[in-house]
């Protein structure tokens, strides 16, 4: 009988690998939700203004609904083109029926509002919050669904 063959020998270990010269890519890190809208105020409404004081009692009132501070929310504001149309009376011959389906036309102004939300606050109850807190003023149209295309949500991440 033969020997039994000696067994290759075992391959030497693998050296640490080098440190890597470039440090690691940096992680992002959530920095806030955001909620953005932009909803119609009723046409005939002290609401429907471009006036600083009045968008400042706007944003005050809606931060204060949904719980945040004045400064977690935004509102600009732009005067329509079709204001001058408006104001001109260039439609006098309107029917009282008319009228109340006309209450919700657009303003003669755009407000888009946008509201900044800790990172850890759940943002499907609060757009259910901000809807109620819209719906819930005297001033705003209706907004449809609460899951409907009256806001748009998102995250805004940074580099840690």
């Amino acid at each position: 009988p033969e020997p039994p063959s000696p067994s290759p020998p075992s391959p030497e270990p693998l050296s640490p690998s080098p440190p890597s010269p470039e440090p690691p890519s940096p992680s992002n890190i959530l920095d806030y939700n955001y909620l953005t809208t932009s909803f119609v105020t009723k046409a005939r409404s002290l609401y429907a203004s471009c006036d600083p004081w009045i968008l400042n009692s706007l944003v005050s009132a809606l931060a204060k609904s949904v719980g945040l501070p004045d400064g977690n929310v935004t509102m600009t504001c732009t005067q329509q083109q079709s204001s001058a149309k408006i104001s001109s009376g260039t439609h006098h011959r309107r029917h009282l029926s008319q009228e109340g389906s006309k209450e919700c036309d657009p303003a003669p102004v755009n407000q888009p509002t946008s509201f900044n939300v800790d990172p850890l606050r759940d943002m499907v109850a609060f757009r259910l919050e901000a809807y109620n807190a819209v719906m819930l003023l005297d001033w705003a149209c209706p907004l449809g669904p609460v899951n409907g295309s009256w806001a748009v949500t998102g995250s805004v991440v940074r580099a840690s």
